[in-house]
């Protein structure tokens, strides 16, 4: 449980620390979180079967991501990123994903 959807605002700075995200349906993408813009960091966070049935990012959508410590887990998408789709770009440290999926690419 948790989901945020439209955590980015103008060009800004979203951080999450320890957060636990279960179970969340998105129709388009970003099955737990989606950020249209700026910067999402997540960091010691698990997401577990979080969909994106429409869209990309079963889990988290966002136009620059940062995860350090993530935990992914049947998380999927209906497009590309399982887990993560990062728009511009996605940075992943120390996370570990187990049996995420997507219709196309990862």
């Amino acid at each position: 449980m948790g989901y945020f959807h439209d955590l980015g605002f103008d060009h800004g700075f979203t951080r999450l620390t320890d957060g636990t995200f279960t179970g969340n349906i998105a129709a388009t993408s970003g099955g737990a979180l989606y950020a249209s813009s700026g910067t999402i960091s997540v960091v010691d966070a698990t997401f577990g079967t979080n969909r994106a049935t429409g869209g990309s990012g079963g889990a988290i959508y966002g136009n620059l991501v940062s995860l350090l410590r993530g935990t992914f887990s049947a998380n999927s998408a209906g497009y590309s990123g399982g887990a993560v789709y990062g728009y511009t770009s996605a940075v992943i440290e120390a996370s570990s994903f187990a049996d995420d999926t997507a219709g196309s690419g990862n």
